[in-house]
């Protein structure tokens, strides 16, 4: 008798402590409008706004929802098994991965279901008499009448970026940018992918047989093996001229001329380069900051305002590479090759020579603007018809040199030395 009597006990006080638990779950769900994996079981829930709510794997088992707004919510993996679904608004609600066996016969006369997402739901035996269906997704749904809708996987995929496991067999979806998709186990039998960016998407276990792979972009693509395929990354930067977290390959560029394309702006970060040939280009003024260079070659390459901060450069050769105005990993800058690349392209704007040797170098034909040149030695040389306007020759040593039809518009000469440097046909730096 006292054990019969300890065990009553025991089962009121937990009818009671689960009572106290459930009744704190709701009041923390009004005020919150988040309750995840709790029980709402049997609780009035009607004529509320639960707007943009966070019910994902709650119980629901016949609480009442008539007359309430659930825009934007989120029943996913919910127990939504109740007794009256009449007048709610479930505008984009999100009402995904539902069991088959708890969502039979749910009365949904008269919902508000436009723009709600169905993914992977049983409605069998569903009413869906007056419901407002404008723009409710339907993918791999089971409809009140037994079949399979699927009409709507591909407006689910673009608002979502996630379908897996869904059915695209036959469709035309080209040209659209879905990088980082999760289509696990999805079918594209015989669909046209041209022009597709996959890229860091996961096609794992996906069926692409017979589809169009016309002009395709796989960069870090996780491919239906499992295997992980770079081969559009090169052609994903030369057409958005940024790659941000790619890998690229020697085997991207076997059909891709190097030279034919223009470097110059592009940002690759965060990447990883490995085993090119990258020399004899011009590389200027790319951002390549916090890549991993392994085993390349920019041996002879322009790096002039190249951005490599925090990158490894291992195994890279940068023999006759030219350095100006370059970001080193550690964040100093190489003005290394400055004059190197003046002489090359006749052309510097902004350029800093300041640590540069130019003695017994004669110089023309050159630009050289908005350029520092202070404190240097360049007497006794000769600077032939060059455009130094704006540039700064503060304590530069121009004794004996000859400057010939050259442009000092706007230079800076204070404390420049000018024994007996000789002006022929030159512009002074005010205008005269």
């Amino acid at each position: 008798m006292k054990k019969i009597s300890i065990i009553i006990t025991i089962i009121i006080c937990s009818f009671f402590t689960n009572k106290i638990f459930a009744n704190q779950q709701l009041e923390n769900f009004f005020e919150t409008k988040i309750c995840k994996s709790c029980n709402l079981k049997e609780t009035d829930l009607s004529n509320k706004n639960f707007d943009n709510s966070i019910l994902t794997g709650a119980v629901l088992k016949n609480s009442n929802l008539s007359n309430s707004s659930f825009i934007n919510s989120d029943f996913s993996k919910s127990y939504l098994k109740i007794k009256n679904y009449r007048w709610n608004n479930l505008k984009f609600a999100k009402i995904n991965d539902l069991s088959i066996k708890k969502i039979i016969s749910i009365f949904y006369g008269g919902a508000d279901l436009s723009n709600a997402v169905f993914y992977k739901s049983n409605l069998t035996g569903s009413n869906l008499e007056d419901a407002i269906l404008d723009g409710t997704i339907f993918c791999g749904t089971i409809m009140p009448d037994g079949n399979i809708n699927n009409q709507g996987c591909l407006n689910k995929l673009k608002k979502d970026r996630s379908c897996i496991d869904c059915d695209f067999t036959s469709l035309n979806i080209s040209k659209l940018n879905l990088s980082k998709s999760n289509l696990e186990g999805s079918n594209f039998y015989n669909s046209n992918l041209s022009n597709i960016d996959f890229f860091k998407s996961n096609l794992k276990n996906t069926n692409i047989l017979e589809a169009n792979l016309n002009d395709i972009i796989f960069c870090v693509t996780t491919m239906p093996n499992g295997t992980i395929n770079n081969s559009g990354c090169i052609k994903k930067l030369i057409k958005e001229e940024v790659c941000e977290s790619c890998i690229i390959e020697v085997n991207e560029l076997d059909n891709i001329k190097l030279n034919n394309i223009n470097f110059s702006n592009l940002k690759i970060i965060g990447s990883k380069i490995e085993n090119l040939n990258l020399s004899n280009l011009n590389l200027s003024n790319i951002n390549l900051t916090n890549n991993i260079f392994f085993n390349v070659n920019l041996k002879n390459s322009d790096l002039s305002y190249v951005n490599f901060t925090n990158s490894i450069l291992k195994n890279t050769i940068l023999d006759g590479a030219i350095f100006c105005g370059t970001i080193m990993p550690d964040t100093s800058i190489n003005n290394s090759g400055c004059l190197d690349k003046l002489i090359k392209d006749k052309f510097c704007d902004g350029c800093d020579f300041t640590k540069i040797n130019f003695k017994s170098k004669d110089l023309s034909n050159l630009t050289i603007i908005n350029s520092n040149l202070e404190n240097l030695d360049l007497s006794s040389i000769k600077l032939f018809n060059i455009n130094f306007k704006d540039s700064n020759f503060y304590n530069t040593n121009l004794k004996n040199s000859i400057l010939y039809s050259s442009d000092l518009t706007g230079v800076n000469l204070d404390k420049a030395i000018l024994d007996e440097t000789i002006f022929c046909d030159t512009i002074m730096p005010n205008g005269k």
